[in-house]
């Protein structure tokens, strides 16, 4: 995973996801994977904000409360559930909630287990969520490193490549402690969107940036 591959899981997949659920009424608080598409995959998605936020810390592309809202977002991850938990929320909520005929005759039982299922589920989805501890190791770890990185930058006397240069440095401490396999590439396309474009533009880096470039243009 790069990091424009991580930039349209958080904005397009993701965040498509959640902007686009067609909810039910009886949906409650889920959403079945099936709006994300059938590669939903929960440590793809953290992972893709680790990237994200890696990269928002270095280039402050986003102000701090833009950084929380984005931070807001990923807390609703694990309100996705499997189309076929989907389907079971969509029951038990029926059964609970819906003042109808049906509801009426049902027995004490089937309202108690009704119950039972949604809070599991319910339980499921609201803190401590399953992927804080791991983010927040990351974010502590990776603000830190941002400092000493500063620190040791401005430190040097240095030259316009000697900023790539430290970039690509910063770049592998993040994969690192992302726990993301890093490929050769990835340091070049580790770079604000004014900087690709440019590369884009400029005809640099053709076969990395070729499938990336129409994104690469209408992105920030």
């Amino acid at each position: 995973m790069n990091f424009l591959d991580a930039h349209i899981i958080v904005h397009v997949r993701y965040g498509g996801a959640l902007a686009n659920h067609k909810a039910t009424k009886y949906d409650m608080i889920f959403r079945p994977y099936s709006d994300y598409g059938n590669d939903f995959d929960k440590k793809t998605i953290v992972n893709a904000f680790k990237l994200f936020f890696a990269h928002t810390i270095l280039f402050n592309t986003r102000t701090q409360e833009e950084f929380e809202q984005y931070q807001s977002v990923l807390c609703h991850l694990d309100s996705f559930i499997p189309d076929s938990d989907m389907e079971r929320v969509r029951k038990s909520s029926k059964i609970l909630y819906d003042k109808g005929f049906i509801a009426k005759i049902l027995n004490a039982s089937a309202k108690e287990y009704a119950k039972k299922e949604i809070d599991e589920f319910v339980a499921s989805a609201t803190p401590p969520y399953s992927w804080t501890a791991e983010m927040d190791r990351f974010l502590t770890g990776i603000i830190d490193y941002k400092a000493v990185w500063l620190r040791e930058y401005q430190a040097q006397e240095r030259s316009s490549n000697d900023f790539w240069n430290y970039v690509q440095t910063y770049c592998d401490y993040a994969y690192q402690l992302a726990g993301i396999p890093e490929t050769e590439t990835d340091g070049i396309l580790f770079a604000p969107f004014d900087q690709l474009r440019s590369d884009v533009i400029n005809n640099r880096y053709p076969n990395i940036l070729k499938p990336y470039a129409d994104y690469i243009m209408e992105s920030s």
